[in-house]
């Protein structure tokens, strides 16, 4: 529901597949890892300020008052927290390279 209503369908298309993909394997694929980074730029707002980019305008339809706001937040925490673990146990994962900028580290 986030990724449809901060992303579009398209993005909703996108995360569904992904939720698909990771429930059958034991080792996510580079594709996977990419696709967990962009869900989680979604969630965080990365590009909502491109008024070239479909997430620009689906924004500017929610109530930031919502409870929709906080669950996004709530589940950006989750997923960062996710990605960070990723990239702590794979070293060698993209994972990595796209995360190590945007989250401080776990002390």
């Amino acid at each position: 529901m986030a990724a449809r209503r901060l992303g579009g369908p398209a993005a909703s298309g996108r995360v569904f597949l992904l939720c698909e993909a990771v429930r059958h394997t034991r080792h996510l694929t580079r594709a996977q890892g990419s696709q967990l980074v962009y869900f989680h730029q979604l969630l965080t707002l990365e590009h909502v300020s491109d008024p070239d980019r479909i997430e620009c305008g689906l924004f500017a339809q929610i109530n930031l008052a919502s409870d929709f706001v906080d669950e996004c937040c709530l589940l950006s925490e989750k997923l960062g927290s996710l990605l960070r673990q990723i990239a702590e146990h794979d070293p060698t994962s993209d994972v990595l390279c796209q995360t190590s900028q945007e989250f401080p580290q776990v002390a």
